[in-house]
C-alpha cells in the first residue's frame, strides 16, 4: 500500500470517528477503482462496496439525464416503469403462476 493511499486510509478513519452513525467510508475513482478505505473493511468487502457504489452512481447519472432532457424540451419521456425491460435473450417473466 503506498504512502498516499495509507494517508487517505488514515483520514477516513478520522471521519468514521467523527460522523454518529458511520460505520465505514471508501473514496474511489470515477471510473469505480477503490481508492482508500476506512478500517474495519478487508480489501475484498472494500472493492464490492466501490462498485456497488460506482453501479449507484451510474445509474444517477443516467436518470438526471433523463430527467434534464425532459426539462429543456418540456417533452415527457418514457417513464421508467411504464414499459418492462429484459435482457437480449431473457425469458419473459409470468405475470401470474399458474400452479397445476
Amino acid at each position: 500500500m503506498s504512502n498516499a493511499s495509507e494517508n487517505l486510509n488514515w483520514l477516513l478513519d478520522d471521519l468514521v470517528d467523527r460522523v454518529v452513525g458511520a460505520d465505514h467510508a471508501i473514496v474511489l475513482s470515477a471510473d469505480g477503482l477503490l481508492i482508500g478505505r476506512s478500517r474495519g473493511l478487508t480489501d475484498e468487502e472494500g472493492e464490492h462496496l466501490s462498485a456497488v457504489a460506482s453501479a449507484f452512481q451510474s445509474l444517477a447519472r443516467g436518470t438526471s439525464r433523463q430527467f434534464k432532457v425532459e426539462a429543456r424540451t418540456g417533452r415527457k419521456t418514457q417513464g421508467l416503469s411504464s414499459a418492462p425491460m429484459r435482457s437480449p435473450g431473457a425469458a419473459p417473466v409470468p405475470r401470474r403462476a399458474n400452479w397445476t
